[in-house]
This record gives C-alpha cells, structure tokens and sequence, in this order.
C-alpha cells in the first residue's frame, strides 16, 4: 500500500467514522441497523472495530481495526505503520458509554442473569447432637 492509498483510506475511515451519527445513541442506532456487537473494554473488540473491519477490511492494505478512546489504528498486514484515525466526538462518547454497560443490545455475549439462590430455612439455633461431641478418628500410627 503506497503513501497515497494509505490517506485515501484514512480519508475514507474517517467520512465512515462520521457518518455513524452526531449523537452516542445514532452511533448505536446505525450499529445496530448494521447488525454490528462487540465487547466492552476490548478495543479489537469493539462495535466500532467490528463495523470498520467489514467494511474496509476487504482492503489489501488493512489488518486489524482496534479503537481506542481517541482514535482508531489499523494495522497494514505487513511491514507498513499503523495508519491512525481520530475519532469523532459523538464516536469517543459511544465508545465511553458502551465500555459503561450501555446499549446492551450491541454486547456480543449478552451478561449473564444472576440465577437466583435457592431459599433455605433459617434456624435460630444450631442443631445438637446428642451423642455430645464429634469422635476423634485415629490418626496415622494410633490405633
């Protein structure tokens, strides 16, 4: 990939990245119509790597997509830097919200319900036993 398709693709990256919405909530709506999930706190992870990985992924010169808070890094399959794109507010404040547990319909593994513990009774006293006081077993070399 030459100097001047890695601009056209940060270009490109770029209108994408801005084109999601001018909100955190049209960011999750545009994902969620594109059919994107992702995991929180992992930056490979994410909706917004996802969404970016298929639609510029195809591209010879494009590796992995990660995001951080500020940006995106794509990564060039071979020996080129990694080209980076700076994240537009509204996409900054999506990536925020989503690492928070926000828009869970975008988590890829939904969190699982805590399963309810089953009710024990309660008793106020501790139960006697009415031989008295547990046996001792012998230990090694007692009989």
């Amino acid at each position: 990939m030459n100097r001047r398709e890695r601009l056209v693709t940060k270009r490109n990256v770029s209108i994408l990245l801005d084109q999601l919405g001018s909100t955190p909530e049209t960011v999750a709506r545009s994902l969620q119509r594109a059919g994107v999930h992702g995991d929180p706190f992992l930056g490979a992870h994410c909706p917004i790597a996802r969404y970016l990985h298929a639609v510029v992924g195809v591209e010879p010169g494009v590796g992995k997509v990660k995001i951080g808070l500020c940006r995106a890094t794509i990564n060039a399959p071979h020996w080129w830097w990694p080209m980076s794109v700076a994240l537009p507010l509204p996409v900054r404040l999506f990536v925020l919200a989503f690492d928070r547990g926000q828009f869970p319909d975008l988590f890829w593994r939904q969190p699982a319900a805590p399963s309810p513990l089953p009710r024990l009774p309660v008793s106020t006293s501790w139960p006697v036993r009415p031989e008295g006081p547990a046996e001792r077993r012998p230990g090694p070399g007692r009989t």
